[in-house]
């Protein structure tokens, strides 16, 4: 690729991706404005891959499974079992997720003969059979710890992220200039100028604090207890671990929905029996969904394990696939990237729900813990009832069909417009 080619294809990236250049380098420099970020945010990430991954099966193919706890805990048990006999990261993350590639494709198997609400039921007793297979063969509460992973206390990872962020800064804001010099209308300008001032205080802020706080005390690390370097570097690799796989992932996706593989899935969903008579294989189609789907699955329980470093049955249990389709439903089903913010969502709703327990316990202490251990599900629940009523597509999804009108309009002021 010569120099004019390069250039050409920089301008062409940069413009299409420019929006999403400038959230991923914000999202690297998160981690140093507070601590719940770098805490908090890991496992929402893993939820949002595992929707993701959901969406592949019941957004773009249309089918219908409750099953998706298996390939994500089987997967995480894999990962597990290889990370504690002391495997690499990177290993350990594939094996998962081949694994859940291999139980999500033989999960699709069925649907030969059996469609619709059934096939789903079916995938729901077949995931609850793997559950208590394991239970029964164990015969003992199943916890497989992983310990101390060497990928998660290295000190080199900092030094990458740091250049990586850098990288992309340089690139997103070439990019925004070159947009605001295209853009005509005064207005809109204006806006973009002030939104490109507050985008690079935000990050030069992010990086003179992650030199600060994590670069400069790697390079006096003799000075510091090793107890204090770990630390500092755990929670740090454990957040860009966790956001690099649910970035991969969803780029791999995103590439699968967009070739010519991801328009047989959709011909799937819309007309399954025409796209039969017009020469593809459904079935065989459908079991290539389940086995992408399955993959990510399986990369998103390996993501658990890095966070939650010891695997019990409860990585099996039902609603992991509850998750997932809730943040499919709620984010926009066959958009793909509102099932990532959609999973984030519900993440986050089921986390704060589930610490607000104990405290609806003191105020009402006539209802026993197990009675309100369902409390957050129920809410949730309520939450997903109102959500499919006002916006029937999901959030994005809504937004992409119906918001048409809206966009011109929001168009039009800022172009100085009257609105008729």
């Amino acid at each position: 690729m010569n120099i004019s080619n390069f250039k050409k294809w920089l301008e062409s990236v940069s413009k299409s991706r420019l929006t999403s250049l400038i959230l991923i380098t914000i999202a690297l420099v998160l981690p140093t404005f507070s601590k719940q970020f770098t805490i908090g945010l890991p496992i929402l990430f893993v939820w949002a891959t595992l929707a993701i991954s959901y969406d592949i099966i019941l957004g773009f193919c249309g089918i219908p499974s409750f099953g998706h706890a298996a390939p994500f805990g089987l997967g995480a048990f894999t990962a597990a079992i290889l990370l504690s006999h002391g495997h690499p990261l990177v290993v350990a993350i594939l094996a998962g997720a081949f694994v859940g590639a291999v139980v999500n494709a033989s999960m699709s198997l069925p649907c030969y003969r059996v469609k619709g609400i059934y096939y789903a039921i079916l995938t729901l007793a077949i995931a609850e059979m793997i559950h208590v297979l394991i239970s029964n063969i164990a015969k003992t509460t199943v916890a497989i710890t992983v310990g101390t992973t060497p990928e998660l206390i290295s000190n080199i990872s900092p030094w990458i992220f740091a250049i990586l962020t850098i990288f992309l800064w340089l690139f997103s804001t070439y990019a925004y200039v070159k947009d605001i010099k295209n853009t005509r209308y005064g207005r809109v300008k204006t806006i973009k100028i002030l939104v490109f001032a507050a985008y690079n205080l935000i990050i030069l802020y992010g990086t003179y604090r992650y030199f600060e706080n994590v670069l400069l005390t790697l390079l006096w690390r003799k000075n510091i207890p090793y107890v204090e370097l770990v630390r500092i570097l755990i929670p740090l690799n454990r957040y860009y671990y966790t956001f690099m796989l649910m970035l991969l992932s969803y780029i791999f996706l995103y590439r699968v929905v967009r070739s010519p593989l991801g328009t047989i899935f959709i011909a799937i969903r819309e007309n399954p029996e025409r796209a039969e008579v017009i020469g593809y294989n459904v079935f065989k189609y459908t079991v290539l969904s389940f086995a992408i789907s399955g993959f990510v699955a399986g990369i998103s329980g390996a993501s658990y394990m890095i966070c939650i470093p010891t695997a019990t049955l409860e990585v099996l249990t039902v609603d992991k696939t509850f998750i997932a389709l809730l943040g499919s439903v709620i984010g926009g089903l066959g958009t793909l990237i509102g099932p990532l913010f959609g999973g984030m969502l519900v993440g986050l709703l089921r986390d704060y729900l589930s610490k607000i327990v104990p405290g609806i316990h003191a105020l009402f202490p006539v209802l026993t813990v197990q009675q309100l251990q369902l409390l957050p599900s129920a809410i949730l629940g309520v939450i997903y009832i109102v959500i499919v009523m006002l916006l029937p597509y999901g959030i994005l999804g809504t937004w992409y069909l119906k918001g048409t009108g809206v966009k011109r309009k929001i168009k039009m002021i800022l172009m100085g417009r009257r609105w008729h």
